[in-house]
């Protein structure tokens, strides 16, 4: 067993494997394997990786049909040796060099099953955006080494700058859903239900290539991606609805409204099907006093 298994799918990432392989790489802590799942790539992704592994020697390669990154990292799951496990996108990096040693060390000492750092955005060049406000930004920003409920995580369900014990994620079932758009924040939200504290550590790990991936609308361009996005809605609803968690409820429809609106989604046809199919039972998610109850009775019935 290793310390630390990083999981990262690989689609078509040929011009970035580069620099995301050498900040694991960078890293001080050394008791780590790198599993790359080849995501059905048609570019030389795969032989930058068997380079990179000639480099380094402990990248464990696997390649499977075009599948989604979702079902790449449980693949990576199944295959990891590790006592804890990392996420990197193949375009991210990981920034502070000592962060995974302090992030493990922590959750070893304490037998933690989630231990969680914080998230930058990056520019395509790998600099740190500073025109956005960290501490400020829609994702929670830990300033101290702490340890919170579940409640306190935050939303975005940000899971790449976190260590998941790999026995907890085994023990509970967790992994990633069959959804193209939207199937990180139902694996997080699985996480959350699960875990009742988690510490977390004043450390930037994660640095997030916005500038490439682009917001929700750049990437989901097609119905079946709006369809699976809209889902990933559903799902989290139902989760947190069962679980009874009516915080992260209130917050994270908030987040469907706000996504409804965004670029004047609400008047997409295909959004619009999409909806009725869904959500034909959306008073169960809704109060007639929210006003997401007025919008989603508006969509749906006209």
């Amino acid at each position: 067993m290793v310390a630390v298994s990083v999981v990262m799918p690989v689609y078509n990432g040929s011009s970035f494997l580069n620099k995301s392989i050498e900040s694991i790489h960078n890293q001080t802590l050394k008791d780590i394997e790198i599993i790359c799942i080849d995501d059905g790539s048609t570019d030389d992704s795969l032989d930058v990786l068997n380079k990179l592994n000639n480099e380094y020697g402990n990248i464990k390669i696997i390649r499977q049909k075009n599948s989604g990154p979702g079902i790449a990292r449980n693949n990576g799951i199944k295959n990891a040796q590790g006592e804890y496990i990392a996420f990197l996108d193949s375009d991210d990096i990981f920034l502070d060099n000592s962060a995974l040693e302090k992030m493990y060390t922590l959750g070893k000492s304490n037998d933690s099953d989630l231990i969680c750092a914080n998230l930058k955005r990056i520019n395509q060049d790998y600099t740190i955006d500073t025109h956005y406000d960290f501490l400020n930004s829609r994702f929670t920003y830990f300033y101290k080494k702490e340890s919170l409920k579940s409640e306190e995580y935050g939303i975005p369900f940000a899971f790449y700058r976190n260590l998941f014990k790999r026995s907890f994620l085994e023990e509970h079932g967790i992994d990633f859903p069959d959804l193209r758009f939207g199937e990180d924040p139902v694996f997080m939200v699985n996480v959350l239900i699960n875990v009742n504290e988690f510490l977390a550590l004043p450390l930037d790990l994660y640095g997030y290539n916005h500038s490439i991936g682009g917001g929700v609308n750049e990437k989901i361009t097609n119905f079946e991606k709006k369809n699976a996005y809209i889902r990933h809605f559903k799902d989290i609803f139902d989760i947190l609805k069962k679980h009874k968690l009516n915080y992260i409820f209130s917050i994270y429809k908030k987040e469907f409204i706000d996504y409804l609106f965004y670029s004047n989604n609400i008047h997409d046809n295909e959004i619009r099907r999409i909806l009725k199919n869904l959500f034909k039972n959306y008073r169960e998610y809704f109060d007639e006093d929210e006003y997401g109850f007025f919008l989603m009775d508006y969509l749906i019935k006209y």
